[in-house]
């Protein structure tokens, strides 16, 4: 194993996945890319044509398994390779290896896993075949540095789940369990956990969320001290229970947090209750997972709920990186796979065969003042072919923000395009939106209307 004392650290900016690398001292440079989900370690006296390593990690749309996301894979490799199993963070893994046949003959070896059916992981090691021994034992201590966090812990979209006139929104790769009782919505997730001696821990999280008609004259403690009989089973030593009161959507809850210490021993619970208009509103989350995981995870959840009804049904995107979120109607709006940076959300809605409209929320990290960030997009501008451009200043939620309209003509293509400049704090936001001219108009009512669900968390 090499001597790591001089080696860097690096980390995915929107999902957990971070291993170390030799730096410039030993010859090497990392160097990002325009993907957030991509970087590439260079040899510096080489450069692009010499040895480098890859590293990938990707946010899978629906669950896939090793197998499954391998076969995509398979798809990509052109010529006969050799095909292994194997094991990556203690995660079952695949490694290929082939070589390409014409000059300069360069070989590959890549190896991959994906962490609970969500997210994958993959480093491809190109080389020519002159170099490709004496570098493959970096590539090894390399991986011996990978650690793969908790798939949830990386940017995803909400899905709603309403009851009654209330509703609140989890992650969409959460599955629903089957249940016929309108009154209760019941979810999980599965998921793994590497522990510090290398063991692998399946780890599970459920929400039940219920709102329910209860006998009249019934009050919230007679109700909660149904609760407490049933916390006996599972909370021996009662200093344990943790009590306070939080208010969501003006409604004051009682909350109960606790850690198991017998029945299901371990497990993290955070429990909701409340009285409103004769029902009984109870929200509870519990979870084996680590606290670093499960915590942020239910204060997205809980800061979700709502009896808006005018978004009750809207999905959300939150952005874990930029600490961002914006919610919109799924319904004729579908959100793309993955992003290239500086894009971090990108909708699409289809208005026919031939027409989409199609909505971009981009990212700029240290804008400037806002008229110095509105110059420099404008400025960018240029490559649009650019028509009848009108500027206006704007608002989002009492934000002041600066709206360029403008048509956009190219082959084949009459569109409106619209841009909203807004810098809050350290972060430039421009959400970019396109449609044709047939349709824009409601569309854009349409995105106006997502614009004001933008929060901050």
């Amino acid at each position: 194993m090499a001597d790591r004392t001089n080696w860097k650290t690096y980390t995915f900016p929107h999902c957990p996945v971070t291993f170390s690398y030799p730096g410039e001292t030993e010859g090497w440079k990392l160097e990002a890319t325009q993907s957030a989900f991509l970087c590439v370690l260079l040899r510096l006296d080489q450069g692009q044509a010499g040895p480098n390593i890859a590293f990938m990690v990707s946010h899978l749309s629906t669950p896939t398994d090793l197998e499954q996301f391998t076969s995509k894979k398979l798809e990509q490799v052109p010529q006969d390779y050799e095909l292994k199993d194997t094991t990556l963070c203690n995660l079952p893994s695949k490694k290929l290896e082939f070589q390409i046949r014409k000059p300069p003959y360069p070989k590959f070896w890549q190896i991959w896993t994906v962490k609970d059916n969500f997210l994958a992981f993959s480093l491809l090691y190109t080389s020519d075949k002159d170099s490709y021994t004496k570098y493959q034992p970096t590539v090894v201590d390399i991986l011996q540095s990978l650690k793969i966090g908790d798939a949830q812990l990386i940017s995803y979209i909400m899905k709603p789940i309403s009851l009654g006139p209330y509703s609140l929104k989890v992650p969409n790769f959460w599955e629903n369990n089957n249940t016929s009782n309108k009154s209760i919505a019941a979810l999980h997730f599965q998921g793994t956990q590497t522990l510090a001696n290398g063991t692998v821990k399946p780890t599970i999280t459920r929400l039940t969320y219920s709102y329910k008609q209860i006998t009249p004259n019934k009050t919230l403690d007679d109700y909660l001290a149904d609760i407490y009989q049933q916390l006996e089973m599972m909370l021996v030593d009662k200093k344990n229970l943790q009590e306070d009161k939080i208010t969501l959507e003006q409604i004051e809850f009682k909350r109960l947090r606790f850690k198991s210490d017998a029945l299901l021993k371990g497990n993290k619970y955070t429990q909701l209750i409340a009285l409103k208009d004769n029902h009984i509103i109870n929200i509870t989350l519990e979870s084996n997972s680590p606290s670093s995981v499960i915590d942020p995870i239910s204060d997205r959840i809980l800061k979700t709920f709502t009896s808006n009804p005018a978004e009750a049904d809207y999905h959300a995107f939150e952005d874990t990186h930029n600490k961002f979120g914006i919610k919109f109607d799924n319904s004729t709006w579908t959100p793309a796979e993955k992003e290239l940076e500086p894009i971090t959300l990108t909708l699409m809605a289809v208005d026919d065969v031939t027409q989409s409209t199609g909505l971009m929320v981009m990212i700029h990290n240290d804008p400037g003042s806002p008229e110095t960030f509105y110059k420099n997009v404008k400025s960018q501008n240029a490559e649009f072919q650019m028509q009848n451009v009108k500027e206006e200043k704007y608002e989002i939620n009492g934000m002041p923000a600066f709206l360029i309209k403008s048509d956009l003509l190219a082959p084949n293509l009459q569109a409106k395009m619209f841009q909203v400049l807004l810098v809050k704090d350290d972060l430039g936001f421009v959400f970019n939106f396109m449609a044709p001219k047939a349709t824009y108009l409601q569309r854009w009512s349409q995105t106006e209307s997502f614009l004001k669900t933008l929060y901050f968390f």
